[in-house]
């Protein structure tokens, strides 16, 4: 995608609603506006998130005067799954209280916060359990795809399930042999359910693919939902690759994965 493209994007997506119109207008897949929008919306909470937590004691208050976690949730600018994460904390819930409480709400005994904590996580389509099962699925989906395109092509592989990690070496989904990707010899693959931004690239450049890049030489890395091409050219020993690249059939049941969707037409 176009930087340009992206910023403007990025800029317009602020709810739900936005996707479809967006869509028309850009011609963009639904599901990459959708990844598009999860990650502004992670990256405002990484960013701003620690205001709400100084605060526990008012968001007590609001609440015992009668605002539920959905009222104050969108008064504050923070999806409700982590509303009524910090509420429950502010109650006196350790950390593994509170998870265990909003993996199973109907365990809560005070019928106001069961039901607003389930109506909480119905609303959800970033941090609630459900919505990172639906992570996960696409993540799985995403390396089950490279998995089968590089079985079909007789490539010589092994993905991280079937390696033994020596001496703690972090390690890619996939290390290759014999593989050539418009040029380059590519030893390694990463695969990442999510859409290539500058910031994301760079953290996972960071954390990730400069270490693969000394230890296997050069790879390549999938953004299954497009990427910002900004990126490109950012390490000459690292092959960007987006869903385009890949059987379109395959990708249609990855684009199917859409929680944003299901949660906002039910």
């Amino acid at each position: 995608m176009k930087s340009e493209v992206y910023r403007e994007l990025f800029k317009r997506l602020n709810k739900p609603e936005d996707i479809e119109k967006l869509d028309s207008e850009f011609a963009a897949p639904e599901a990459v506006l959708e990844a598009v929008l999860s990650q502004k919306i992670v990256a405002h909470t990484r960013k701003n998130f620690s205001s709400i937590t100084s605060k526990t004691e008012e968001l007590i208050k609001a609440w015992q005067q009668g605002n539920t976690i959905s009222d104050i949730s969108e008064e504050l600018g923070f999806m409700p799954v982590l509303i009524a994460r910090e509420l429950l904390k502010a109650m006196g819930l350790s950390k593994n209280e509170v998870r265990n409480k909003i993996r199973n709400p109907d365990s809560f005994e005070d019928d106001r916060l069961k039901t607003e904590i389930k109506k909480a996580i119905s609303e959800d389509y970033i941090f609630s359990p459900r919505a990172h099962k639906y992570q996960d699925e696409k993540s799985h989906l995403g390396e089950k795809i490279i998995d089968r395109w590089l079985y079909r092509r007789g490539i010589i592989y092994m993905s991280d399930r079937e390696y033994i990690r020596v001496n703690n070496i972090l390690t890619p989904d996939f290390l290759t042999s014999e593989l050539e990707i418009m040029g380059f010899k590519i030893n390694w693959i990463e695969s990442k359910a999510l859409f290539g931004s500058f910031e994301e690239h760079r953290r996972y450049m960071k954390k990730q693919y400069s270490k693969y890049i000394r230890s296997f030489g050069t790879g390549a890395v999938v953004y299954w939902y497009d990427y910002d091409d900004k990126i490109l050219g950012e390490d000459k020993n690292l092959l960007v690759l987006d869903y385009t690249f890949f059987e379109e059939s395959n990708v249609k049941k990855l684009f199917n994965l859409r929680l944003i969707k299901s949660i906002t037409t039910h």
